[in-house]
């Protein structure tokens, strides 16, 4: 699976998996990677069936990027919640580090892949 996530002003690709974490629950693990402008990053967190919510946690590999002062090593924690109208997860994130800290609007839309025989 792969989807295309756009941060308020800006966007990235990024690839996520998902799997059950124990049999008859509701609640997925959500792992993953990618880049955008700030640097290269992994993805952890939860998608839950019953809530049709996602909570993720960004990580940013230190030293990656074009902009080596916004790369801080940085966590960025995501909210979302499913949009079936749109097709996609609406929500916000949310960073606080030493030299910055905001929030802002966060959209995570899937792209269809198809490969050829």
């Amino acid at each position: 699976m792969s989807v295309l996530e756009q941060r308020h002003g800006g966007g990235g690709g990024s690839h996520y998996s998902g799997g059950r974490r124990g049999r008859g629950k509701c609640d997925r693990t959500v792992t993953g990677y990618g880049s955008d402008k700030i640097g290269d990053y992994t993805v952890e967190g939860t998608w839950s069936d019953k809530t049709l919510r996602m909570a993720i946690i960004k990580q940013y590999k230190l030293g990656t990027g074009n902009n080596p002062s916004q790369n801080l090593g940085h966590k960025v924690q995501i909210q979302l919640k499913w949009n079936e109208k749109e097709n996609q997860f609406d929500g916000k994130w949310y960073v606080q580090t030493s030299k910055y800290h905001g929030e802002d609007q966060y959209r995570l839309q899937f792209i269809s892949q198809f490969t050829s025989a």
